[in-house]
This record gives C-alpha cells, sequence and structure tokens, in this order.
C-alpha cells in the first residue's frame, strides 16, 4: 500500500498573527521561520491524530481489491475516482454505481455495491488506485454577488449541516452575514465546486455582502488540536537556541501538555 499527495493543502490551519500573538512576537523578521513551525505542528497533530486537517487529494495504491478498502488520514469527503489495470493490462475506471462509500466510519470504508464484486485485476504492483478527498477543514471564499460560497473538494450535498471557521487571528473575519459556531444548512449545492447557506433547512439563502478577510474553512478544528498545536509552536520557538548548540533538552513540558491534548482528541473522535 502507498498514499500519495496530489493535491497538497495551500496554506495553514493556524494563522501565522494568532502564532505570533501566542508567541508575544512583535514585527515580521521571524516570520519565515515561524511558518515553518506551523507546518512542523500541523505535521506534528495530524500523525497524532491520525487524521488530516486541511482537506487535500490524496491516492491510496494498492496490489489489488481488498474486501473493504479503507482510505487512510480521514475524514473522508469525497471519492473522485477508482481505478485498476485489468486481467488484459488494459486501464479501467470503475463505476461510481459499483461501489458504495460509508464516510461517516473513520477511516471510511468502501466496497462493492449490492449485488457487485470487485472487478479482477492483472497480477502487477500497484493496479488499483483511490483517488479521494480528506481533511477536517475545507477552505473556502465567497462572493457578496452571488452568496455562492466556493470551495474545491467540499463533501456536502443539499441540507447538510455545516459550521464555518476561519485560521484565528484575531484581525480575520467571516464574509459578512456568517457567523462562526453557527449551524448552516447546505443548498444549491454543486458537488465539490460551490453551495449556499441557509439558517434553517431549505430556507432562504444567507445574504453575504462581504468576501471577509483572512482565511476561511467549511469545518472547525476541534479546541484541543488547535491548543495543542500553539503549545508545540511554542516549545520549539522557546527552545530553538539550545537545539541549534546541541545542548540537549532535558524536559519539553509544553510537548507533553500537547501530547495530552492530542491524545485525548484523538480518541474522543475515535
Amino acid at each position: 500500500m502507498t498514499l500519495d499527495v496530489i493535491g497538497a493543502p495551500t496554506g495553514y490551519p493556524l494563522a501565522l498573527g494568532a502564532v505570533k500573538d501566542h508567541l508575544r512576537v512583535d514585527g515580521a523578521a521571524e516570520d519565515d521561520y515561524i511558518t515553518g513551525l506551523m507546518a512542523g505542528a500541523a505535521s506534528y497533530a495530524e500523525g497524532f491524530i491520525w487524521r488530516a486537517l486541511l482537506t487535500r487529494t490524496l491516492d491510496l495504491v494498492l496490489d489489488a481489491f481488498p474486501a473493504v478498502i479503507r482510505p487512510p488520514l480521514p475524514p473522508l469527503r469525497s471519492v473522485t475516482s477508482i481505478t485498476y489495470i485489468d486481467t488484459a493490462g488494459a486501464s479501467q475506471t470503475l463505476a461510481a454505481s459499483k461501489y458504495q462509500v460509508d464516510a461517516k466510519a473513520e477511516p471510511a470504508r468502501i466496497k462493492p455495491a449490492y449485488g457487485e464484486v470487485w472487478p479482477g485485476t492483472r497480477a502487477v504492483y500497484n493496479a488499483v488506485t483511490v483517488r479521494y478527498e480528506a481533511g477536517l477543514l475545507t477552505p473556502f471564499t465567497a462572493s457578496s454577488s452571488t452568496d455562492i460560497i466556493t470551495a474545491a473538494g467540499h463533501p456536502y450535498a443539499d441540507t447538510d449541516v455545516l459550521r464555518l471557521s476561519h485560521s484565528g487571528d484575531q484581525g480575520e473575519a467571516l464574509p459578512a452575514g456568517l457567523a462562526v459556531n453557527t449551524d448552516y444548512y447546505a443548498r444549491d449545492v454543486t458537488a465539490g465546486v460551490s453551495l449556499k447557506v441557509a439558517a434553517t433547512s431549505g430556507g432562504a439563502a444567507i445574504v453575504i455582502t462581504d468576501g471577509g478577510t483572512g482565511t476561511h474553512y467549511l469545518g472547525t478544528m476541534p479546541e484541543p488540536v488547535r491548543r495543542a498545536m500553539l503549545l508545540v509552536i511554542g516549545d520549539w520557538y522557546a527552545n530553538r537556541e539550545t537545539i541549534v548548540i546541541g545542548v540537549a533538552v532535558a524536559t519539553l513540558p509544553k510537548v507533553t501538555a500537547a501530547d495530552h491534548l492530542l491524545f485525548t482528541e484523538r480518541n474522543h473522535l475515535g
């Protein structure tokens, strides 16, 4: 089994300004260094909770069809395609009607549809490729002229409940008309591309009057994960000189606290 990142996420689940506030850093001289710490902390958190934070495109490559395919790095948002090398050596794309997806499970489950079986494959390496979207947060932009939210790879269907968030900078704001920590209902969905939101199921679309500021997401970051990443970044930043000159750090209390938060959230998410 191989897992390849085809469409890597852009940006980070935390805002640079929010991280600098946490570190009590003014000025831009260390922005590149802190951004690198943000990338490392995101990878650290994902490895600990076994989940993708930002939505990305992944290829799960297998030598043959197992009874049930369980794509790593949940939550699964959508399956783009399943391709395989048939017994004659030709590349084929499996029709979506031939398989069923349980995206509520973590990791998700993909198996043949009722009355179907997986097709035969040639006995070669990497005969099956499952391309899918996964991640807790999907970046979006909003139009004040059409009230349309554009979010590539989003998983929602009409009447689905969703929440919105941003990356946490004090200067950020969702597009006017939208609020954090609020349940919305998807409507006018173009699968994997765009949608509008309503305050009630089947209700009128929320009127959006500006594009907001900063980076916005469909979905919310679990607060323990956000806090843990800030603790990890703070620890790495505080100990950077000690590490550079090669002196061993006896204790890393902030990372210990972060590990506890992440372990608790991993168990909470399942």
